[in-house]
């Protein structure tokens, strides 16, 4: 719950106290494609949320600045992060519980051993559930290849620029 009323106020401020300023860098730099990740992610808020949060595809905190510039709502946007930060935290839990227990002595081997399964298949369970949201991200066009892609197509084209001139006929030479 601390989490997502953490997320959910880094997202307000984002959007209120430096989003005009970051929007209008992002729509200089990116143009039609931030407007139609920005199209995108406000259709699709809740579900995009819950995706990045089970992904590793973006951090966390940078999560919160960059949702909060999009038009996403903020209900959706606290409502996926905190479901998507529930099966981590509670294999986290769990693991931490399992851990003290075996440490206290009072288990049997085969209790060990149990719990050592228990923690693996949750390990599983995380590793499936991310692999499956980030496949889910890239199908909807939002991956970690996207922002080196820009980046490339910006240097080209910086590049034909320097070569060809401004309006692009080659520059001539005395």
């Amino acid at each position: 719950t601390t989490q997502a009323f953490c997320a959910g106020a880094a997202f307000s401020t984002s959007r209120y106290v430096v989003g005009p300023y970051i929007r209008g860098f992002l729509v200089r730099k990116y143009g039609k494609k931030y407007d139609a990740i920005d199209s995108a992610v406000s259709k699709e808020g809740l579900k995009i949320t819950l995706l990045l949060r089970l992904s590793p595809i973006v951090p966390f905190g940078i999560n919160n600045y960059l949702c909060g510039v999009t038009k996403m709502k903020l209900w959706e946007f606290v409502l996926g992060t905190w479901l998507g930060v529930l099966p981590g935290t509670t294999a986290y839990c769990n693991l931490g519980a399992m851990g003290k227990t075996a440490l206290d002595g009072g288990t049997t081997p085969l209790q060990k051993a149990v719990m050592a399964l228990g923690v693996v298949a949750a390990l599983a369970v995380i590793k499936l559930l991310s692999d499956l949201a980030t496949k889910a991200l890239k199908d909807a066009g939002i991956d970690d290849d996207d922002s080196s892609a820009a980046s490339k197509a910006a240097d080209a084209s910086s590049s034909t620029v320097k070569a060809n001139g401004v309006n692009g006929s080659p520059k001539k030479t005395d």
